[in-house]
């Protein structure tokens, strides 16, 4: 494929659209793209509604507005995501071929996928795969070459995940492969693959500081799935020096791009805090969720948050936690602690501290629970993901409590450690 083509591709799957030479000091210019329709799949292979597009040409613009001639702002590349104007419905219809192409038939990553013009990414160009969520809400990734052996001719590809602006970007590993060297130390990556997960434009360059390297195999990754804090996430994949034999098959993984809003505590943030809520119980409110601060990233170093639940007079409190993630060995450095009342000085229900709990359900005793969870300034997991509801007494008295797995109350009554 032309590798005009491929830049085209690239750049529409990262939000832009083109205007014709005249409107810019130094655009693709229209004769570039006279080649466009000789690269197009056959007709017949088009769904129906696109075979309209298939004469579409580009066209000049005979009298471009005054406000944009030579306008750098509408024009310059590095700039993003720059909008440029469209004007005919055929300009339209280009994008959105563009668009089919990236999102339905994919981007070979395989395939240097930008102009080393376009970037100057440690003095070098990068190879680079676009994932855009335009009509794409998951699809898979791949290393060069996958199954078979990755090659040395290329020092990098960044692999840019973005998602619309209310969205976030989850990745899972699902094969592993890359190249480590034992050293005194233990094991180095000599190939690795570096994360870079809170870069909201989408954007590294040589000062852009990742937040994971791995590498080596599946087995001894210790995570396997990764987020962004917003609408990007950035992939570095670099092979070493004196790479010339590799016998390696490289990754293989699936991105999803998510709701940011379902990971969002239902509560009112107490003032001057950062991940401290007030929850209570209205007539339209009786069931939510919370979370550990940026879940489902990890939550930073040295948290403090409390979740306080008030219930109506009749009513009491079940919370339950769906996952719990905190580093093991740990030591109770991290913790979330289960108060059976308003405030800590309550009842002591059920402390959390040591690695991995799904489905762990606590119940108060009267309409109040108060929840804590610390930090410290060592390592950092994805923390909690959890769900409450305020029970009527009035309605439960008539109804047996369920069981656990295991036949006992979920009610928990006495101290817990």
């Amino acid at each position: 494929m032309d590798t005009r083509f491929s830049y085209l591709q690239t750049k529409a799957a990262m939000g832009y659209t083109f205007i014709p030479d005249q409107m810019c000091s130094s655009p693709v210019s229209a004769s570039d793209l006279e080649w466009f329709n000789d690269d197009l799949p056959s007709p017949q292979s088009l769904p129906a509604e696109l075979h309209f597009i298939w004469q579409a040409r580009w066209k000049g613009v005979p009298n471009p507005p005054t406000s944009l001639q030579g306008s750098d702002a509408h024009c310059d590349s590095q700039l993003y995501p720059t909008i440029y104007t469209m004007l005919y419905w055929h300009e339209a219809a280009l994008l959105y071929i563009i668009n089919y192409l990236v999102t339905v038939g994919g981007v070979d990553p395989s395939k240097e996928a930008c102009l080393a013009s376009d970037n100057t990414y440690r003095g070098t160009a990068c190879g680079c795969v676009v994932f855009q969520s335009y009509g794409l809400s998951h699809g898979h990734f791949y290393s060069p070459n996958y199954p078979n052996f990755y090659q040395s001719n290329f020092d990098c590809i960044l692999y840019t995940f973005i998602g619309d602006v209310n969205e976030i970007v989850e990745i899972k590993f699902l094969n592993m492969d890359l190249e480590q060297q034992r050293t005194a130390r233990g094991h180095e990556c000599k190939d690795y693959i570096r994360i870079y997960s809170n870069t909201d434009r989408g954007e590294v360059n040589e000062d852009s500081r990742y937040d994971e390297e791995i590498c080596g195999s599946l087995a001894s990754m210790e995570e396997k799935k990764f987020y962004s804090s917003g609408r990007a996430l950035v992939l570095e994949f670099h092979i070493g020096a004196n790479s010339s034999e590799k016998r390696h098959t490289g990754f293989k993984g699936v991105f999803s791009f998510l709701e940011k809003s379902a990971f969002k505590t239902d509560g009112l943030l107490q003032y001057g805090t950062q991940c401290s809520y007030n929850i209570q119980s209205m007539n339209n409110h009786t069931k939510g969720n919370f979370y550990s601060p940026r879940y489902p990233q990890k939550y930073p170093r040295s948290s403090h948050c409390q979740y306080m639940f008030m219930g109506q007079e009749t009513e009491t409190v079940k919370v339950t936690f769906n996952l719990i993630r905190l580093p093991k060995p740990n030591h109770c450095g991290d913790y979330i602690r289960v108060y059976d009342g308003s405030n800590s000085s309550g009842k002591l229900l059920k402390q959390f501290c040591d690695h991995t709990f799904n489905n762990e359900v606590v119940l108060s005793t009267s309409p109040y629970l108060y929840i804590e969870f610390k930090s410290d300034d060592d390592k950092e997991k994805e923390g909690f993901s959890a769900e409450y509801t305020f029970l009527d007494n009035r309605w439960e008295e008539n109804n047996p409590s369920p069981t656990s797995n295991d036949g006992s109350s979920e009610r928990v009554t006495g101290p817990i450690i």
